[in-house]
């Protein structure tokens, strides 16, 4: 950010937004990066600010066809428009964009012609938590953009707030611009261990994979409570001249899927979440609670996607605060995204106080510091 570009002295927030619905993002051309929030929102610069967004892509072509959204909150939603070159210029170099703007908001980058692309791809196994030994099995494989944030993210969100178990590494390939229908399969070797419930193979659209961030494949296998192997395969389709993108070898141990909580597989927030975090979380709570008034507390419910019955209590509390905290580490949803989505829905509402204390809360804990530090503001 250039000297003297922010009318005054003001807290600033740069982070990442993932998991929104895959339907209400802006436009049909190729997602190769995150959706990046600057806040608080609407904030106007007397000076062009540079933002510099890494992609997965990998871009041959001298001039690929950009469209930049701008993205403002409206409640829950998001209202997006195309952006003109009036509002902001943007480069397309070979690992990352670089998006001159002049007003803070969200932005979305999508490419309308993938000639000349190639786009790198993650894949990621893993398993659900058991509470008997027979419980049925749900294999999920991720394919998502081959970017660290993504990666970081959806490992909170599966591990900490649905209790998963990660299958091993994570394993990469290059998605190029052909239109070959692909597939994943999974197979199991081992006999009289575990049975597929529905299709052991799912069809992928390749052009799903172009257009969004993520894609999930869920597999539900019978299981006789014997430790067992399987194979996962994903592969373009049809029998001459299959490409083979990336494959998992997986032992399965049912007593390491055993949880010890009896929910149903979802760890609370404090049994599986680092001490030193937990202890900064009770610290940032008590200074934060009785800060927030009802009107605050119900709007950064409202951004968090929390019932409305829950809303309505927060709006009649007479400690709100505290009520919306609690709920937040109740409802297990306090991960990266969460904390910076609480820390934006404070700075937009005015409360940069507030908002300042969450920020530190951020940097002082490993586990949600350093997860939009991919994306740098000059």
């Amino acid at each position: 950010m250039p000297p003297g570009c922010l009318p005054k002295d003001r807290i600033v927030n740069l982070s990442v937004i993932t998991g929104l619905d895959p339907t209400k993002l802006p436009g049909s051309g190729s997602r190769l990066c995150q959706i990046v929030k600057c806040g608080p929102e609407e904030l106007l610069l007397e000076d062009p600010a540079l933002l510099r967004i890494p992609h997965c892509g990998s871009v041959d072509t001298d001039t690929p066809i950009v469209t930049i959204y701008g993205g403002q909150s409206q409640g829950s939603t998001i209202d997006w428009r195309s952006m003109t070159l009036a509002d902001g210029k943007c480069r397309v170099k070979n690992h990352y964009f670089e998006l001159e703007m002049k007003k803070f908001g969200m932005f979305c980058i999508t490419i309308k012609d993938k000639t000349g692309i190639k786009k790198q791809m993650r894949a990621l196994p893993l398993i659900n938590r058991i509470t008997s030994p027979t419980d049925d099995l749900i294999i999920t494989l991720w394919l998502y953009n081959h970017d660290d944030v993504e990666h970081e993210c959806l490992l909170q969100e599966e591990t900490i707030q649905h209790g998963k178990v990660q299958l091993g590494q994570h394993s990469s390939f290059t998605l190029k611009p052909a239109k070959s229908p692909m597939s994943a399969q999974i197979s199991i070797p081992t006999k009289d261990t575990f049975l597929v419930v529905d299709a052991d193979t799912h069809d992928i659209d390749p052009e799903h994979l172009w257009t969004q961030t993520r894609h999930k494949v869920d597999f539900r296998l019978k299981n006789g409570g014997r430790d067992g192997s399987i194979v996962l395969n994903v592969s373009t389709k049809g029998i001459m001249r299959k490409t083979l993108f990336c494959t998992f070898k997986i032992n399965i141990e049912i007593e390491r899927l055993l949880s010890p909580s009896s929910d149903g597989g979802h760890l609370s927030l404090r049994r599986q979440t680092p001490t030193a975090m937990v202890h900064s979380f009770d610290d940032m709570e008590r200074q934060l609670a009785g800060r927030i008034d009802n009107e605050t507390a119900v709007q950064i419910a409202s951004i968090l996607c929390l019932p409305a019955d829950l809303k309505s209590i927060i709006r009649r509390s007479r400690t709100p605060g505290v009520l919306l905290l609690d709920k937040l580490v109740e409802k297990m949803i306090i991960s990266a995204v969460r904390v910076s989505l609480l820390e934006g829905a404070l700075m937009n509402n005015g409360n940069e106080e507030e908002a300042e204390l969450v920020q530190r809360y951020r940097k002082e804990n490993v586990v949600v510091s350093g997860l939009a530090s991919d994306a740098s503001l000059k």
